[in-house]
């Protein structure tokens, strides 16, 4: 049972419109190692016969040739899709108000998965450690210029909804936008799009 980690970083303001890209470029997702995808707005350009409402795509290439998953709105769900338009999982959006909740999933074979906005180790940690991460963060911000690659512990942990104390399907590492997920769990394609919805309102 492998766990897999990767970034999600935002795109610079003079890469967002790219001329090679066929998309306005939002994010990237790097991996471990030297695996790098991209986020783009919108649906892929082949799919304009779909009436879903189009929010982004996940692709494997920048110039968007290659799309990994693609989420469109369906009512008051978020539903991700393979390439094939085939069903990857259902998001259900929370409801809009001054806190962010994580949103829910479900898989085809009708696993559901949730979590809660903080967990208790995570604050305890913040609470004892806080001072130490402040100044290695930033130091480490000086020294990638401006681009830092510290974790903190868990701040959200994804589990199944039958097994809220088994251990974690997807888990993000706070304050620097690093996840994690369990590949036997669920698929990588879902935790990119999981990953994303947690960053950003669509």
């Amino acid at each position: 049972m492998s766990k897999i980690t990767f970034r999600v970083c935002a795109a610079k303001a003079q890469e967002t419109d790219s001329p090679d890209a066929a998309y306005p470029l939002l994010f990237r997702i790097k991996m471990d190692g030297e695996r790098t995808l991209y986020v783009g707005s919108g649906l892929p350009r082949s799919w304009v016969d779909t009436e879903l409402k189009p929010r982004f795509t996940v692709y494997a290439d920048q110039q968007g040739l290659e799309p990994v998953v693609a989420v469109a709105q369906r009512r008051q769900q978020l539903v991700a899709l393979d390439p094939d338009k085939n069903e990857l999982a259902v998001f259900d959006l929370s409801p809009k108000s001054w806190v962010w909740r994580p949103a829910a999933f479900t898989l085809p074979d009708g696993s559901s998965f949730s979590a809660r906005l903080v967990t208790i180790p995570s604050v305890i940690a913040f609470a004892l450690l806080w001072p130490i991460w402040l100044v290695l963060h930033i130091i480490e911000f000086i020294l990638n210029s401006g681009e830092t690659s510290l974790w903190f512990p868990t701040r959200t942990a994804w589990k199944p909804t039958s097994a809220r104390f088994g251990p974690f399907a997807l888990e993000r590492l706070a304050l620097y936008n690093r996840f994690r997920f369990r590949d036997s769990v669920i698929d990588e394609r879902v935790a990119f799009v999981q990953a994303l919805l947690e960053l950003r309102r669509w």
